[in-house]
């Protein structure tokens, strides 16, 4: 018997040029309610323009979510960097914006920097088929990690939990040893080295 759980709105904050806004909303069974959506935010914009466009963006991603019963937990990452061109103002104002908006939500500090995590990663996440058909670009692997809480070290334990849902199986509890072998072997061909 599948757990009951909330859909999820993963939202990600990168502060690299141009600063980037990006998330997505997905149901409990890891399927997309709102396929991945970036919008970039210029530099060059002054931080006031910057905070009443963050306010606008917001607004409409709370909107989006006015349908989704039970509310999306939203799980929310800011990658921040501290300089003169990208100030860490915006990134705290962000992360206060989205503690005011959303009453359900979590920051993780989940990222997949790069190396074999993210290798790994991306692999078992097209071989899940999770990634709508035309995007493949990373700000959707990087939502996805955000969304499954995802770590270099950890990168595997909620790819895990979506194969187990896409399979029928909860996503928690004992597997028996036929499942053991089957999300096994799955895992192991979707990362061998090519």
């Amino acid at each position: 018997m599948k757990e009951e759980s909330n859909a999820i709105l993963a939202i990600r904050w990168d502060t690299s040029n141009p600063r980037v806004l990006s998330y997505m909303i997905i149901d409990a069974d890891y399927n997309y309610i709102k396929e991945p959506a970036k919008i970039e935010l210029l530099k060059a914009e002054a931080l006031e323009d910057s905070r009443k466009k963050f306010d606008e963006i917001l607004k409409g991603i709370s909107d989006e979510c006015e349908s989704v019963e039970p509310p999306p937990t939203v799980i929310y990452k800011t990658v921040r960097k501290n300089s003169k061109t990208s100030p860490l103002d915006i990134s705290i104002y962000i992360d206060n914006c989205i503690e005011k908006t959303f009453k359900n939500r979590k920051k993780v500090n989940s990222d997949l920097k790069g190396g074999k995590g993210l290798n790994k990663f991306r692999k078992i996440s097209e071989a899940l088929d999770l990634y709508p058909a035309e995007s493949k670009e990373a700000y959707v692997r990087h939502l996805w990690a955000v969304a499954l809480k995802a770590t270099p070290k950890m990168w595997d334990v909620g790819l895990k939990k979506v194969w187990r849902v896409r399979n029928g199986i909860s996503p928690s509890g004992k597997l028996t040893r036929d499942e053991r072998k089957k999300m096994g072997d799955f895992f192991a061909i979707n990362t061998l080295e090519t």
